[in-house]
């Protein structure tokens, strides 16, 4: 029976609203089944959420999850960036910062041209550039921290048992001996104050306590 004010079109119809696959786009007007002829991707009649009613609303959806999928990816990489410069030096961070950045911007505009395997690509080249060797770092700025630690508390109780700071850490059973090569040097002033120095990721930055100064870092 034809459609009416009253009655619906049925979906099939080539009077019914606009009706477009969800997955390639395709036009669904007049056909015998509910189902994408281009792509096999079925549908509900009945259900709107199943198809997308315009173009545009298949763009936006496509832009919303294509953002909430680099956002997922971007704060992991900010976070990596800028911890960079505490494990290999502030010139390094700034240089991931612009990498990201950069890089991000031509995923986004690959995206935008409809090149989805490059900008993968390139999104999945930055993550692994970026995050698992920053993560690795951080793992050993906790590492060597806690160590650093027990290195200021040997050489304090050492100075309350004999009334002076250790000529050097001989004496010092690391708890992780693969610690012993990012300590920098060791050493004890006229002055009578004692300074310990340690690396994480390059030799040019220096973390460090100084007894008469606290804690520190020279992240060049």
């Amino acid at each position: 029976m034809p459609a009416t004010e009253d009655t619906p079109a049925p979906f099939s119809s080539p009077t019914a609203p606009s009706r477009y696959c969800r997955r390639c786009l395709y036009e669904l007007h007049g056909l015998p089944q509910p189902r994408c002829p281009e792509c096999g991707r079925a549908f509900d009649p009945d259900n709107p959420a199943s198809v997308y009613t315009s173009k545009r609303q298949h763009t936006s959806d496509k832009l919303k999850r294509v953002l909430l999928y680099m956002l997922g990816l971007w704060i992991p990489e900010f976070f990596c960036a800028v911890l960079a410069y505490e494990t290999v030096g502030e010139v390094c961070s700034k240089m991931l910062i612009l990498l990201m950045v950069a890089g991000n911007i031509v995923v986004a505009l690959s995206l935008l041209a409809r090149v989805p395997l490059l900008s993968w690509a390139l999104l999945l080249f930055l993550v692994l550039l970026i995050v698992p060797r920053q993560l690795y770092l951080a793992a050993r700025l906790v590492m060597l921290q806690s160590e650093a630690e027990r290195l200021v508390a040997y050489v304090q109780e050492y100075k309350r048992g004999s009334g002076s700071y250790p000529p050097d850490l001989s004496g010092y059973r690391f708890h992780f001996e693969i610690n012993r090569k990012h300590v920098q040097r060791y050493v004890v002033t006229p002055t009578g104050e004692f300074g310990l120095f340690w690396y994480i990721g390059t030799p040019g930055t220096s973390h460090r306590y100084v007894s008469d100064q606290g804690w520190g870092y020279y992240p060049d």
